[in-house]
């Protein structure tokens, strides 16, 4: 069996929810007709530094159809939180992701490093 290529593409948050976009980038990345080729995503990340927000996507690329996914290990997270989770950096992407993490019943610690916030205006 052939082995996927893994692509990274930095996108905006519109273009990212389009399917169709990232498959036609991905196949001019590859340059291969998009209708020869199958996505997969692997990953999904958020740059938040600078400017607009990008999603940052990992993708496998099968020529042809992509085989079957393995089955899960586990399907159902487990009821209780396992351990503590510390965040560093207080900035939009910080928050957001203590802000995920209470909704899933974390109990999230956020760390900052830096200069008072008064003193930073």
């Amino acid at each position: 069996m052939l082995k996927p290529r893994r692509v990274e593409l930095k996108l905006t948050p519109a273009q990212a929810a389009d399917d169709q976009e990232i498959l036609q980038l991905c196949a001019k990345k590859l340059k291969k007709n998009p209708s020869k080729i199958s996505v997969v995503p692997v990953r999904r990340a958020v740059d938040a530094r600078r400017g607009e927000p990008k999603i940052v996507l990992s993708l496998d690329i099968w020529e042809g159809p992509a085989p079957a996914p393995p089955s899960p290990i586990m399907e159902q997270a487990p009821d209780k939180p396992s351990g503590d989770v510390v965040i560093v950096g207080a900035g939009p992407a910080g928050y957001f992701c203590a802000l995920e993490l209470l909704l899933l019943g974390k109990r999230p610690i956020v760390l900052e490093r830096g200069k008072d916030v008064r003193e930073r205006r």
